[in-house]
């Protein structure tokens, strides 16, 4: 989708506020001071400067304009310096672990003994999962597989928009699996840590050409 990659960033938003409201036990928890020291909303700086570090690079903010370079160059991971691919193997890393965590960490749907709204609360955050995942994989993996449609259909193109279709299947199966079993971690010291390589990422990718 042709769309800004801080569109992209306010709907994972509107999924982390939007379940904070729908909760009886934790309104309001994303609206006071202490919310960056919320687990979904640390987890959620953590994943958005991920999900930066490209578009950064390539000096756009449009997700369509990311993509279609890596149509024509290749993934990020591979194609750039260095310096650059590292940053990019940082960020689809930490972002990924990052997407785990704060889709697992977001808060459970009021009532979760009532069996309607534990259906409601499976697919939603089945859905909030994969959207974090591709949201991840598709800015540093790219290009999705409408680079087929709308750009010139090579070998090199289809490799590509292959490589980048199979790697998101992969990555929204398993942050889906392995979000269930965030909370044993202990979120404080994993998102610092997390946040970090991130950062540094995200600062290489700005400043090395």
């Amino acid at each position: 989708m042709p769309v800004n990659v801080l569109v992209l960033l306010a709907s994972l938003v509107a999924c982390m506020v939007g379940r904070g409201f729908l909760t009886r036990r934790s309104r309001g928890r994303f609206t006071g001071p202490e919310m960056m020291w919320d687990p979904p909303s640390g987890w959620f700086v953590v994943l958005s400067w991920c999900i930066l570090t490209l578009p950064l690079h390539v000096d756009t903010f449009d997700l369509g304009q990311v993509l279609a370079v890596q149509a024509v160059l290749g993934p990020a991971t591979i194609t750039l310096g260095p310096a650059a691919s590292s940053a990019a193997w940082a960020a689809l890393v930490v972002g990924l672990v990052a997407a785990t965590a704060w889709s697992g960490a977001l808060p459970t749907l009021a009532r979760p003994d009532h069996q309607g709204n534990q259906a409601i609360d499976s697919m939603t955050r089945w859905g909030e999962s994969a959207l974090a995942a591709t949201a991840v994989t598709g800015t540093v993996w790219g290009p999705s597989l409408g680079a087929l449609v709308r750009g010139p259909l090579n070998v090199k193109t289809f490799l590509w928009a292959g490589l980048s279709f199979a790697l998101t299947v992969i990555a929204v199966a398993g942050v889906s699996f392995c979000r269930r079993y965030v909370n044993r971690i202990p979120h404080g010291p994993a998102a610092l840590g997390a946040g970090t390589i991130a950062l540094a990422a995200m600062m290489v990718a700005s400043f090395i050409r």
